[in-house]
This record gives C-alpha cells, structure tokens and sequence, in this order.
C-alpha cells in the first residue's frame, strides 16, 4: 500500500517558501497603501481649501480686504453652509474638530488648512 501526502519535510518547506514570499511582497504593499492614503488626505485637504475660497467668494461682505486681516473658517461652518458634505470628508471627523481655514489678505487671499488652537482672528480697522 503506498501512502499519500506530504512528508514533513516537504509541508516546513513549503511553509518556509511562503513566509519568503511574504517577508518580500509585504512591505511594497504597505508602502503602496500608505502612499495613497497620503494621497486622499492631500485631495481632502485641496477640497476644504477650495470650499473655503467658494465661501469667501460667495461671502465677500463679511472679509474685508485690508492688509494684515485674518478670518478663521471652522470646517463645520462649511459643512452646515453646504459647501462641504459629510460624504467629502470620508471617515475623518478629526476633520471637523481640530482644522479650520485661516483666510489672510495681503494684497490677496491666500488660504492655509490649521489646527484650531493656530488661527486667531485678526481685523485691522
């Protein structure tokens, strides 16, 4: 009678053989997901500064543009205007809590994405 199967020696190699495999195709996979992770919050990021220029735009009464001003624009006013959704912003609530938009003028607006605690109202008269 002859017996079927693998011997031992035969199922460690095969195991080891696939933890070579493993060890080597892993890491570019990770690097691969990480990179487009960074990626989506770079889209995000440009999609909420975008927002906020429409809503300065649409608003231009309440930014006066006089050097040296600064308005802060909370992520959740955008979201509550309708110039963001929820569905924009994916699964990152932090979002919402802890960035907002510091709007400056100095000859023109520019636009940056900061922590809360970073952006301080200015309003020269």
């Amino acid at each position: 009678m002859r017996n079927k199967g693998f011997t031992l020696v035969e199922l460690l190699g095969v195991i080891i053989l696939l933890a070579v495999i493993a060890l080597i195709a892993f890491p570019p996979i990770l690097n691969q997901i990480k990179k487009s992770q960074n990626q989506i919050d770079d889209a995000t990021n440009a999609l909420i500064i975008s927002s906020a220029k429409l809503y300065v735009d649409n608003n231009h009464n309440l930014f006066s543009k006089k050097d040296g001003n600064v308005y802060c624009i909370s992520i959740d006013e955008l979201l509550n205007r309708g110039y963001l959704t929820e569905g924009m912003l994916g699964s990152n609530d932090e979002l919402i809590e802890d960035l907002v938009v510091k709007v400056s003028y100095s000859g023109n607006y520019s636009y940056e994405l900061v922590n809360v605690g970073e952006c301080e109202v200015l309003i020269t008269e």
